[in-house]
């Protein structure tokens, strides 16, 4: 059912995007209980995502039970200006999985995708997915095993603790650049997705705050 996916990026050219600038772009603002730009998509089952508080803090949470769908957000970001990505993240529970990999590995408690949309040579159209692994080292990236255009990169490995909020600060730009071998100026989506469908497990992690700066601190 992942191939969907696939097809998703595939069909982006068609879509209307949100363009967006400044030195600071805000994609997801679940710390103000707005879910209203993010639009679900259902690759196998439902995850549950809901909007929680938590010690005074909003935050995304997402449970999946076998399941495969994520929330994505049409948007336009231009690098040149805004070329570090930040979120925060906290996974409590790792799906089992032996070998991410692979197909029947394929499942993460917490994905954050950006999508650079080909335009009208679809088969351009290229995603990487930054993800907090059950199996492979921090640092590793490999290709997703379900299509080419997805480049998969651990952000945070094995071994990483769970129950604990971890702020992620990363140069989006030098990344793109380093992992599909060209400069990107402009990425067109940024999704989430928590899954457990491959391996018929569960699993459920956090989301906080997405933006875009110019700079590395705020």
């Amino acid at each position: 059912m992942k191939r969907r996916w696939a097809v998703l990026l595939l069909l982006m050219m068609a879509w209307p995007l949100q363009s967006a600038a400044g030195q600071r772009v805000e994609v997801a603002t679940f710390s103000r209980g707005e879910l209203a730009p993010w639009e679900s998509q259902v690759f196998q089952g439902r995850t549950d995502y809901r909007l929680v508080e938590e010690q005074g803090r909003r935050f995304l949470r997402a449970h999946a039970r076998a399941s495969a769908s994520g929330l994505l957000r049409r948007i336009r970001v231009d690098l040149d200006r805004t070329p570090w990505l930040h979120w925060s993240w906290r996974v409590h529970r790792l799906p089992p999985v032996d070998d991410e990999r692979r197909r029947s590995g394929d499942d993460f408690a917490a994905r954050v995708y950006v999508v650079i949309d080909g335009g009208w040579a679809f088969w351009r159209t290229r995603s990487l997915s930054l993800v907090w692994s059950a199996t492979q080292p921090a640092g590793v990236a490999w290709t997703n095993p379900y299509t080419a255009n997805v480049t998969m990169l651990a952000l945070r490995g094995r071994g990483a603790p769970l129950g604990e909020w971890r702020q992620e600060r990363l140069n989006l730009a030098a990344a793109l650049a380093r992992h599909l071998g060209r400069p990107v100026r402009w990425i067109d989506a940024v999704a989430v997705m928590t899954d457990a469908d491959d391996s018929n497990g569960e699993a459920m992690a956090d989301y906080g705050d997405i933006w875009f700066s110019a700079h590395q601190e705020e």
